[in-house]
């Protein structure tokens, strides 16, 4: 079973907190993987430093990384859900990075 971890346009620092609580939530869970979008730039250097030197995150991988063009439907996607956007949440942004992590041990 995979979960779904959308960060929208949260960026540093609400970004990293997000992050790392839904990380947590995903490894009590009984979801096997979990794709997590965001568009913050600093995403990859954050995530691969969590699953690095954090103990509790020594159980996940990643799997995978790919990018999507940041449109106007993943924006009012996000709008549609209660979450307000501000210009300069997404300024100078263009592109939603995707991470695919998976408990270790798990075959896809």
């Amino acid at each position: 079973m995979r979960a779904s971890l959308d960060l929208k346009s949260h960026r540093c620092p609400d970004m990293q907190s997000k992050l790392y609580k839904g990380l947590q939530a995903f490894i009590s869970s009984s979801a096997n993987q979990v794709l997590i979008k965001c568009i913050d730039p600093r995403f990859k250097s954050n995530l691969t430093q969590y699953l690095a030197m954090s103990e509790d995150m020594s159980v996940l991988e990643l799997v995978a990384m790919d990018t999507i063009t940041l449109s106007a439907k993943v924006i009012e996607d996000w709008e549609k859900t209660g979450h307000t956007v501000y210009p300069m949440d997404i300024e100078g942004i263009s592109t939603v990075q995707l991470a695919l992590v998976q408990k270790k041990g798990v075959n896809q």
